[in-house]
């Protein structure tokens, strides 16, 4: 039995997909207003039989609540994240990012359950002007870092103080990710734009990744430890 938050989202999607053909039994974490039926629509069309998917309701910060989830399974898969660059957000990202990931360290090391697979974001890994970004540049402040990187960033610090205090923690840094899903939400947001109609664009590039090879990439860490 593995543990998935943030199932509901993107990357959880088809990481529940991926985790279910795999022969994996998934316990997924989601709240009460969560979209549950998009997801068992989602895995349909797939053709994925989701008999062995369990869904259990609550509050990624109530520490007792996931202790008790937990028991019984042997890896976390942590997803669960805000995204967003509003600044009127800075508190939400702040507490869903970094507090929660926090409880759920804290809970997982009070269960017994060992191994956390941590879904961060290139923004928690630092810039050096001509090389490619890599997890060896550390990550530093400054006013041109968004409320979002930091926060992904003190969700890292979460999990590697798990890591310090008896986990196995496994971090992974996907560039911006594509996937089917609900264009209102995450980054997702980049096709209803394209197809509302932008007057203008900037100059630059990014780079891009899809949402199930970010869910195969933390299977198979997963498994191969």
């Amino acid at each position: 039995m593995v543990f998935v938050t943030g199932a509901t989202g993107l990357v959880g999607r088809y990481l529940v997909d991926e985790l279910l053909r795999r022969g994996k039994k998934v316990r997924a974490l989601c709240r009460p207003q969560s979209d549950r039926k998009a997801v068992h629509a989602f895995l349909e069309k797939l053709d994925t039989d989701y008999a062995n998917l369990e869904w259990v309701e609550g509050s990624l910060h109530d520490g007792l609540f996931l202790e008790e989830t937990m028991k019984g399974c042997q890896q976390v898969f942590h997803c669960a994240a805000l995204v967003s660059f509003h600044p009127k957000d800075v508190k939400a990202v702040m507490h869903v990012n970094r507090d929660a990931t926090g409880v759920l360290v804290n809970a997982m090391l009070h269960s017994g359950v060992k191994e956390l697979v941590h879904l961060s974001s290139v923004a928690a890994l630092g810039r050096k002007p001509g090389e490619p970004v890599h997890e060896d540049i550390p990550f530093e402040d400054g006013r041109n870092v968004s409320h979002y990187a930091r926060s992904k960033f003190a969700a890292e610090l979460e999990a590697w103080r798990g890591q310090e205090e008896g986990l196995r923690v496994l971090a992974v840094n996907p560039v911006i990710v594509l996937g089917e899903g609900d264009f209102s939400r995450s980054s997702s947001m980049l096709f209803a734009l394209v197809h509302r109609g932008l007057s203008w664009y900037p100059v630059g590039s990014n780079g891009f990744v899809a949402a199930r090879d970010v869910a195969r990439a933390c299977s198979v860490l997963a498994e191969q430890g």
